[in-house]
C-alpha cells in the first residue's frame, strides 16, 4: 500500500518543518499541515514531492522565511496554501520559479509579509482559477499577465494596498 495522502491538521505538531528528502513519501498526492506549531523554513527539499497536487500548510504561524522557488517543480500541484505564516520578501519570479508549476489552480499567500509584485510569469499559469494575496506587507502591482487568464474567478487583493495597481482584483473589504 502507497501512502498517497497525509493530513495532520491542527494536531499541534512543533519544531522545524520536516526536510523531504529522496524516497521519503516521494508518491504522496496531498500533504494537509495546516494549523500545526511548526518553526524554521520550507526548503528546495519540497521539490521531492514531485507527485504532489495538493500542498496545505496555512496556520504554521512560525513557518517562513523566503518562499522557495523548488515550489515551481512540483509539475503537479493544483492547490497551494501558505496562508497565515511567516513568509516574506518578494514572491518568487524567476525563470526556475513558481511559474514551473503549471497545473496550479488555486494559490493562497493571504497573511504573510510578501512584498513587490506578483511576477508576470504568474501569467503562465493557464489553469489559475483562484489567486488571494491579501494581509500581506505591500504588493504594489499585479501585471496584466495575470490579470488576462483565462480561468481566473478570484482574485483578491483586500485593500491593505491603497497603491495596489491591478485591473482585475476583486474587493472584499469588510
Amino acid at each position: 500500500q502507497v501512502l498517497s495522502r497525509l493530513s495532520m491538521r491542527n494536531v499541534s505538531l512543533e519544531g522545524e518543518f520536516p526536510v523531504m528528502s529522496e524516497g521519503n513519501l516521494l508518491l504522496l498526492k496531498e500533504l494537509h499541515l495546516d494549523g500545526n506549531l511548526f518553526t524554521g523554513s520550507l526548503t528546495n527539499e519540497i521539490a521531492w514531492l514531485r507527485n504532489l497536487e495538493i500542498l496545505t500548510l496555512s496556520g504554521n504561524a512560525q513557518l517562513g522565511g523566503a518562499a522557495p522557488n523548488a515550489i515551481g517543480y512540483l509539475f503537479k500541484l493544483k492547490v497551494l496554501d501558505l496562508s497565515d505564516c511567516r513568509f516574506e520578501g518578494e514572491i518568487p519570479s524567476g525563470e526556475n520559479s513558481w511559474n514551473r508549476a503549471t497545473k496550479l489552480e488555486q494559490i493562497y499567500i493571504n497573511g504573510n509579509y510578501f512584498t513587490g509584485v506578483i511576477p508576470a510569469n504568474f501569467g503562465e499559469l493557464q489553469n489559475l482559477e483562484v489567486f488571494i494575496f491579501d494581509k500581506n506587507e505591500d504588493i504594489t502591482d499585479v501585471p496584466n499577465e495575470v490579470c488576462e487568464l483565462p480561468d481566473l474567478t478570484k482574485l483578491i487583493a483586500g485593500c491593505d494596498y491603497p497603491d495596489l495597481n491591478c485591473n482585475c482584483c476583486t474587493d472584499e473589504c469588510n
